[in-house]
């Protein structure tokens, strides 16, 4: 999926699940380093502010980390899982 200028739903918002769904495909493994922020803006044909903010969204949920002067990268994250707690007898 790519992104959509015609949707509701903010671009920035659209890039960062973009990028959470990739990571939960396996398509980026933890420790991956992703373009550059001008890479990813021509690659889905939005502005690098936008890209920034989706990225520093991902930072601050703990999806990715920054390393000063050489890129961003995939964290070794720990997604919740989407059903509420059950007991073992529920789960079999």
């Amino acid at each position: 999926m790519d992104i959509n200028t015609k949707s509701p739903i903010p671009l920035y918002i659209q890039l960062k699940e973009l990028l959470v769904r990739q990571i939960r495909r396996g398509e980026l493994h933890p420790h991956d380093r992703l373009p550059s922020e001008r890479e990813l803006s021509e690659r889905y044909g939005i502005s690098r502010m936008t890209v920034r903010q989706a990225l520093q969204l991902l930072v601050k949920e703990g999806v990715l980390y920054t390393a000063a002067g050489k890129g961003t990268y995939v964290s070794e994250v720990l997604f919740e899982q989407d059903h509420a707690l059950t007991g073992f007898t529920e789960q079999m």
